[in-house]
């Protein structure tokens, strides 16, 4: 199975399959653990985290299951994460600096 398909397998059609399940069983709450690489998604893994959270959103608009979903940045080892470059300067003794203006 190449990565483009597991990514279609294990985040939209995995998704909606547990959104079937959640509605058939009644489920009170659900809660999609997302990724930052939702929001314009570079790679098949973000675009398929976002495919999987634009179901979660339309399933909370017509069900009795309350859906949401959260959204982590800065994972340890994914990619893009500034996290080993904070270790990094950390080590070295360095000051941290974020890079843009707007970056809390």
């Amino acid at each position: 199975m190449s990565r483009i398909e597991e990514a279609l397998k294990n985040n939209v059609l995995g998704t909606q399959n547990l959104v079937d399940l959640a509605d058939k069983y009644e489920v009170e709450r659900f809660v999609m653990i997302s990724t930052d690489k939702a929001v314009n998604p570079t790679n098949v893994m973000g675009a398929t985290k976002r495919l999987a959270e634009l179901i979660i959103e339309e399933k909370n608009r017509n069900s009795t299951t309350k859906y949401m979903t959260v959204r982590f940045g800065n994972v340890l080892g994914s990619n893009g994460s500034v996290i080993p470059i904070f270790s990094d300067l950390i080590k070295e003794g360095r000051n941290l600096t974020v890079t843009h203006p707007e970056i809390t």
